[in-house]
Parts: C-alpha cells; structure tokens; sequence
C-alpha cells in the first residue's frame, strides 16, 4: 500500500501515541527498532519462514480469527496478543505478502479489542524485499506481555441484525467492496446471491493503484476521497463496509479510518453471512 503525502509521525511522535494507519518502508526501515514499536508478520507460519522483516515476530491472522466466522472473540485477540509479547501501548506494525487484507484485517482485530497504537505497512514483505531490504528467515519471539481482556469496541464491528435495523436509514450507507460480479450476483459465492438492498459497490481493488507481482499499492488519499465521494460516502454517515467475509472489508475499513471517516463498522460475517441466510433481503441489480 502506498500513501506518500501523508507525513509520517516520528519515533518521538508514536511514542506518545499519533494515529498514523499506514506507514511505509522508509518509515519502517528508520524507526522500526525504536522502543515500543513491534512488526509483526500476519501471514502463515511458513509464509514467514521464507523470509520475513528483520526482527518481525508471527502472528498468523488465523489465530485471532473466529472459527465459525464473524466477529472474533475479544477474550482470544487478547491472549494471542500477551502469548507474542505484544502489550497495551506497544505500537504495532502489520505487514502481509503486500495484498494488504490481511495485514488490515488484524489491524481490525487489535482496533475491536481497544488497541489504537497500529498501522499496515504499504506494499508488505513484498515491497520490503523488492527494495532490496534485507530479510531474516530465524524465527523472532518475544517475552510475553500481559494483555487482559477489556472492554471492546463494538463501534468498529456489525452484526447482521444491526445491518438488518440500518437498511432505508438515512445516516447510513452500506458498502459492498466485493467485485461487480459478485454484487450483481453474477458470480454465486453463497445460497442465494447479489446484494444488501441500498448497498453501494465500491470493489476494494480500486483503492489500489495497482497489483504487481504480489505488491499492492494503495491509491493516494486525493485519489480514495474522490472515490468514495463519487459512491455518496459521506463522513457525515455511519459507514457499514462488507465482503464475503470480513477479509477485503477489513481493507476498506482501513482506508476509511486513514481518510478520517469517524464511524466506520466492519461487519463481518458479510455475504457468506447475508447469502446463506433464508429471509435476509437481497437484490441482483
């Protein structure tokens, strides 16, 4: 992901906590040692095996998610967090192969849980190493940190009864990010498919500026504005963003937060969800 008009926060500035959700490899590369912040690696073990940031610990996205799907548990995010050494005011930065889902996608997770001091590092391991950059492949572990399990932020997560509740009101907008084909229904991915009913499609691959090799590049935030804009995105609206299941939405929630949008809702469960379920409304045009 890349958004190289946003003025990045020194080491001095992260320390006392500056929000700054997107962060990329020059930044990394000069402040990724600095004291409290933390890389970390969301892919699979042996994704990460293969090379990975120097000093980067893993913690798969997999293990922070819900095995029947939708929101994770709180008290789970929490443990695996303390387990890697991650704790309360540690600044965490998440990285992928550059797709940039899944790094957002555990940023999600640790935003659900309370942790605000988190960024996705644009274009990811792939970026990193196309640079030139150096990689490690021995695994990086830290002492474990004690991380209990506080209230959550349920204004970052949706359920399909608060989707359901939303639909016709007129300070908020849903946000289909699957692809054109899977909102028309064109493309089946669940029993019964399309969309929810007034959602708007804004295919999250139009954030990027391009995929190439592997390596997502985020779209400047002129360029985002613009397009969530032309869908009738407001900030002035509650902002309910969906995929299939959470993943591509997580994306979209990240660019949404980094535009500023205050109120921005990530429901998970999604079309796998919506699609399966016998009497949600559904419309395929």
């Amino acid at each position: 992901m890349s958004a190289r008009s946003i003025q990045w926060p020194t080491t001095a500035e992260v320390r006392r906590g500056v929000e700054s959700l997107v962060v990329d490899t020059s930044w990394l590369a000069d402040r990724g040692h600095a004291e409290g912040i933390i890389v970390v690696d969301a892919r699979p073990p042996h994704h990460y095996s293969r090379g990975h940031l120097p000093g980067a610990i893993n913690l798969p996205l997999f293990l922070l998610a819900n095995p029947a799907g939708g929101i994770p548990e709180s008290a789970v995010v929490s443990r695996r967090l303390g387990q890697v050494g991650i704790a309360p005011d540690s600044y965490v930065v998440a990285y992928d192969d550059g797709e940039g889902a899944t790094a957002a996608q555990l940023l999600w997770s640790l935003f659900y849980v309370g942790h605000r001091t988190a960024a996705v590092l644009d274009g990811g391991v792939a970026l990193w190493a196309t640079e030139g950059r150096p990689l490690d492949t021995g695994r990086r572990t830290r002492e474990p940190a004690q991380y209990d399990a506080g209230q959550v932020d349920e204004g970052v997560a949706c359920t399909m009864d608060a989707v359901l509740s939303s639909l016709g009101a007129p300070d908020t907008i849903v946000v289909d990010v699957r692809t054109p084909a899977e909102y028309l229904g064109a493309q089946r991915t669940a029993a019964r498919n399309g969309h929810i009913p007034g959602a708007v499609n804004v295919d999250v691959r139009e954030m990027m500026m391009g995929i190439k090799d592997g390596i997502g590049h985020l779209a400047t935030p002129d360029v985002l504005q613009r397009l969530y804009d032309a869908a009738g995105v407001s900030t002035d609206k509650r902002v309910i963003v969906h995929c299939q299941s959470g993943h591509r939405s997580s994306a979209a929630f990240l660019v949404l937060k980094h535009l500023g949008y205050p109120d921005v809702r990530n429901y998970v469960g999604g079309w796998q969800e919506w699609g399966n379920s016998p009497n949600t409304p559904v419309e395929n045009e």
